[in-house]
């Protein structure tokens, strides 16, 4: 479960107490990130609300995780509440040069709102403390303050802000903590025997299983006569590499297309896409519409460029090119890929009905989206359509080399869809593990630090996006099948597992 602010928290404490399995004098909670600020605010508020109505629910222990929470002053009256807390930190959080632009990893207690978690300054980390009182406790101090809801304890983790709701030694100390805050520091199972980590594998096989589905889908499809009207052998790539000056101009021409893509991607995420309005009320999505069409307009410009002062030169077909692009073809090439995207969400659907999960690993992930999602979705898709019509067209008929093997095309196209954008993720987050701050930040208008997380993002689905249109172009012969299904795909994975921006809908 998902969410983001301390009113869903509260009102999920409360229904939690309800339940006739649960302890409700013993409930423990984790948040991360926004979640662990609406975790803090929200348990804060019931241990208020509860002095004048002890029907209230209050969790006996919460574990707020990532630096977010800590955006709050240092006059934030935690000691007040007799909840038991533990922070987890991570020392190379992509967000801490946001919020406290000075302040290294290493030093994160250092900071004043120690005072108000504490009772007192600089806790060192890993320590149990008794709210209030530096003296560091055993395992059985520990549970006698557990006892009172006055544990706290700092963890820091050699991680990254998603790493650390994917770590064994994090699940390990949290084990570890309601162990002792409320069991009474007794173990059921020791906190190392871990198997949640099975469960993402297994779901991340089933993600990459379910993003490639479409193609055999889509081949069975294509199967059907209404269908069989699509297919036509594929045009002539444009791109001829018969010699060394053929591949020092092609390899000019691929890095001449990737060298803008993180400054525009930086651009686009944190100032041209930095907008929330009710028409697109996803802030953090909106910065890949504007991408969609910055880059997607990019290319058109320059293949424009490509083929009226290189291709056209060198015997490019003006035939090929008005058969990649058929738009006899679109209106039965959209019925195919609404075809198959419906397999797709039948899947999804399923498995969230039988085993209540989701396709997804780690931070990447495709979730069942609400009826008031699909209108939203409605709404960014033409600016997926356009990208992936255009990256068709250039995967295709520009960086496809004629003649090449086809694995070594597979290849060429997914390397080239995303390079430019794995290099600079690597750059920035080797900077942050070295310096203890993103390289982009301040960067090309570059002020957050969610740009350089979501970057991974299309690290994965641009070469899977790039091998669908190849598949589809090469059974049909022109661009729309692979640019359809791209799109409803590629938006499904931006918006389903997306929070809407509250009052706009």
């Amino acid at each position: 479960m998902r969410l983001e602010n301390p009113q869903e928290y509260l009102a999920l404490t409360q229904y939690i107490g309800t339940l006739p399995f649960v302890d409700k004098s013993n409930i423990g909670m984790v948040g991360h990130s926004k979640g662990s600020l609406g975790l803090v605010l929200a348990s804060q508020a019931a241990y208020t609300i509860h002095q004048a109505d002890p029907s209230v629910i209050v969790p006996r222990a919460i574990i707020p995780t990532g630096v977010l929470m800590l955006g709050m002053d240092d006059t934030t009256p935690f000691l007040t509440a007799h909840i038991n807390m533990c922070v987890f930190h991570a020392e190379h959080d992509e967000f801490l040069g946001n919020i406290y632009p000075t302040l290294k990893g290493k030093d994160y207690n250092t900071l004043p709102i120690m005072k108000s978690v504490f009772g007192f300054d600089r806790p060192e980390y890993g320590v149990l403390y008794a709210a209030g009182s530096s003296a560091p406790l055993d395992r059985a101090g520990a549970v006698a303050a557990g006892a009172d809801g006055n544990l706290r304890s700092l963890i820091s983790v050699d991680t990254t802000h998603p790493g650390l709701h994917f770590s064994t030694a994090v699940e390990e100390k949290v084990i570890e903590f309601f162990d002792i805050t409320l069991r009474n520091g007794m173990e059921t199972i020791p906190p190392q025997n871990q198997i949640w980590y099975w469960k993402q594998i297994l779901t991340g096989i089933a993600l990459v299983l379910f993003v490639f589905s479409v193609i055999p889908f889509g081949r069975l499809f294509l199967e059907l006569p209404f269908f069989q009207a699509i297919i036509a052998p594929e045009p002539e790539s444009f791109s001829v590499v018969s010699g060394k000056k053929d591949l020092i101009r092609y390899s000019l021409i691929a890095i001449l297309s990737l060298i803008p893509a993180p400054a525009l991607y930086l651009l686009c995420m944190n100032k041209w896409g930095a907008f929330v309005n009710p028409l697109f009320p996803l802030e953090q999505v909106n910065g890949f519409l504007v991408l969609n069409l910055v880059i997607g307009g990019c290319l058109l410009i320059l293949f424009g460029l490509y083929y009226q002062f290189i291709y056209k030169k060198n015997g490019a077909s003006q035939k090929d090119l008005t058969a990649c692009l058929a738009p006899e073809k679109i209106w039965r090439s959209f019925l195919l890929a609404i075809s198959m995207f419906a397999v797709c969400l039948a899947f999804i659907r399923i498995v969230d009905i039988f085993f209540k999960v989701d396709f997804r690993f780690w931070i990447l992930s495709f979730c069942r989206m609400t009826p008031a999602k699909w209108a939203i979705y409605l709404r960014y898709v033409p600016s997926y359509f356009f990208f992936f019509a255009v990256t068709g067209l250039v995967y295709n008929m520009s960086a496809r080399i004629r003649g090449s093997r086809e694995w070594k095309t597979y290849v060429n196209l997914a390397l080239q869809s995303m390079v430019g954008l794995l290099i600079f993720g690597i750059a920035d987050y080797v900077i942050l593990y070295q310096t203890g701050f993103l390289g982009s930040l301040g960067a090309f208008g570059s002020a957050s630090s969610l740009a350089p997380l979501l970057v991974w993002n299309l690290v994965f689905i641009l070469p899977v996006s790039a091998v669908i249109a190849r598949y589809f172009f090469k059974k049909t012969g022109n661009i729309w099948t692979g640019a359809f299904i791209n799109a409803f795909i590629a938006a499904l994975f931006a918006l389903s597992n997306t929070i809407v921006s509250v009052g706009v809908l």
